[in-house]
């Protein structure tokens, strides 16, 4: 890689990393660029999610601050996070590369029309609540738990889009401040692109070990 292409690509990931750390939607901007520096679609999103990951990771250290606030949802939303992002990696494993090339563009236009759409997703059409209160919302608690899973699911195969999602998915519970709802959305966003880093690690390691053979 050439250090034009290495400059490039450092520059698209500075510009994502402060997309997504506003409020969503970087995988628009890195996952087309790095597969315009030639990079196949399955590496490219592998690639994708572990770059996202160590860029929420970072950016937890900027909502620390509400981290207290918000530890009563996230305690709730920390399974169907996790295990919908180990199935999301899972059938990423069991996609080939000639399937998944064909879905990427309607994978990269569901997120644009999110990117577009993410006002409209946001707003709340209930009375405001803490997240103490929220957190205890009963049903509406469970619907959330079942939302944060099948994104989580589709963060873990793919993952443009799932802050914008889970904003709204906020907004709806009836989350009002926005640097709680970004510090709630960075911190399960960055579980989400951690377990499907492991399996994009993993199925790397099973390509390299069949080409070896």
């Amino acid at each position: 890689m050439s250090l034009a292409e290495i400059l490039g690509l450092a520059a698209v990931a500075l510009v994502a990393g402060i997309i997504n750390a506003i409020a969503g939607g970087g995988t628009l901007v890195t996952f087309p660029a790095l597969m315009f520096f030639g990079v196949p679609p399955l590496l490219a999103n592998g690639t994708n999610t572990f770059g996202l990951f160590l860029g929420t990771s970072g950016s937890v250290f900027g909502f620390r601050h509400h981290i207290d606030a918000v530890r009563p949802l996230l305690r709730r939303l920390l399974l169907p996070s996790l295990t919908g992002g180990l199935l999301g990696g899972t059938l990423l494993i069991f996609t080939s590369e000639k399937w998944f090339s064909r879905l990427v563009p309607f994978l990269i236009l569901f997120a644009t029309m999110l990117f577009i759409l993410q006002g409209f997703l946001r707003r709340s059409s209930v009375n405001a609540l803490d997240v103490e209160t929220a957190a205890g919302s009963g049903r509406r608690l469970l619907r959330l738990c079942v939302f944060q899973f099948l994104l989580a699911v589709y963060g873990g195969y793919f993952g443009a889009g799932i802050g914008i999602l889970m904003l709204a998915a906020f907004s709806w519970m009836g989350l009002q401040d926005i640097h709680e709802m970004n510090a709630l959305k960075t911190m399960l966003g960055s579980l989400i692109n951690m377990t499907a880093s492991l399996f994009s690690r993993f199925r790397d390691s099973s390509i390299g070990q069949e080409q070896a053979l």
